[in-house]
């Protein structure tokens, strides 16, 4: 262990301590452009997110505004039915009237 001591002298120190600063400053240039670029890629999903949200939104009111005249019609179709059987009735009443 001694000897391997020895043999790193303050020279080649300065040279491993020197390229790992270099790497790390590579690095960390890497990972700015690498934010850099994450950034922007996010923000054009937002931009693209908030299309698709918004013509979704349209759809849904599309499909409200459908469902809100099938309810209409059913009401329509309903209230038919109910006085078309009220007036059933009533000639019925009427019929078993004239028979007694």
């Amino acid at each position: 262990m001694q000897t391997m001591r020895e043999s790193w002298t303050d020279e080649r120190l300065d040279d491993g301590f020197g390229r790992v600063l270099a790497e790390i400053q590579s690095l960390r240039q890497e990972m700015g452009a690498m934010r850099v670029e994450l950034r922007q890629e996010v923000g054009s999903m937002r931009v693209e997110l908030r299309q698709e949200v918004g013509s979704v939104r349209v759809e849904i009111g599309s499909l409200r505004q459908g469902l809100d005249d099938l309810r209409n019609i059913l009401m329509y179709v309903g209230g038919a039915m109910v006085v078309g059987m009220l007036g059933v009735l009533v000639a019925a009443f009427a019929i078993l009237a004239n028979l007694a």
